[in-house]
Formats: structure tokens, sequence, C-alpha cells
């Protein structure tokens, strides 16, 4: 898929999150592009960034989970997410996907 159509996707559904305890909508948008800008090489097929990595350990799965799981392939983002050191904890409900 490509970055334009993630990055598209990412700010159409923006305002319709479900938000994490203490997050509003504006902070979980804020999260998601700094993700996206930071992580772009990933959609590529190249190995993510330090900056990367750090983006996807600090941000709110519940402001993330939503809208990229429809349009990523979830075993490629938890093997991402573990390489980065970000820790899934079990039966994470993800967007429409349970982790194990």
């Amino acid at each position: 898929m490509s970055m334009c159509v993630l990055m598209v996707v990412l700010v159409v559904m923006g305002g319709f999150l479900e938000t994490a305890v203490g997050l509003n909508a504006a902070k979980c948008e804020h999260e998601r592009k700094m993700m996206v800008n930071g992580c772009k090489s990933v959609l590529s097929g190249k190995s993510p960034s330090a900056y990367c990595c750090k983006r996807l350990r600090v941000s709110h799965f519940s402001c993330i989970c939503p809208v990229i799981t429809p349009i990523v392939n979830i075993n490629k983002a938890v093997k991402i997410l573990k390489a980065c050191g970000r820790k899934v904890p079990k039966h994470l409900k993800c967007g429409s996907i349970t982790f194990p």
C-alpha cells in the first residue's frame, strides 16, 4: 500500500478514534503523524530507523491501532514492534485484530 494512501487514511480516521485515558483526539492525531513521518522507510520495506523505533515504543496502541490494522500486515507490524523493543501485550485488541 502506498504511503499516500496510508497517510490519507490516518488523517481521515483521526477524528473517529477512541482515545486512551488522558489522551484527546488531537494528541492521538499528533502521535500518528509523528509515527508515520518517522517510519516512512518501513513502508518501502526498509528496516526501521532509531527514530521510528522510538516513535513505535512511545505511541499509544489505542491511538494507532484502529487505523493501521486495516491497511498494514499485522504480522509484519508485530515483528517490527518487537524488533524495536516494544512489548505487545497478550490479548491486545488492535483494530479488528486480537493478538494471541
